[in-house]
């Protein structure tokens, strides 16, 4: 290229009434499906998100009781300890 603009003179090709409507109803439908595909994906976000929550939930539940678990024996042996250093 010589830095120069070059422009090209595109003649226009008359499109037929029906193939232009063919097009929209191409296009309409094209946008149909996105939208349903959108919606679709949405409500499997909106699923997702509850069951990790859940999810989430029962794992909070589960470090609880497995800190107490762990925690009820080891109470009275820590208690025990200044008798064992004497």
């Amino acid at each position: 290229m010589d830095g120069k603009r070059k422009f090209e003179i595109i003649e226009e090709i008359p499109l037929e009434d029906d193939r232009v409507k063919e097009l929209e109803e191409k296009l309409k439908e094209t946008e149909k499906k996105l939208n349903e595909l959108n919606r679709s994906l949405e409500q499997k976000v909106i699923e997702r998100t509850i069951e990790i929550r859940k999810l989430l939930q029962h794992k909070i539940r589960f470090i609880d009781n497995l800190s107490h678990d762990l925690a009820t024996p080891i109470t009275p042996l820590i208690s025990l300890l200044p008798l064992i250093k004497e």
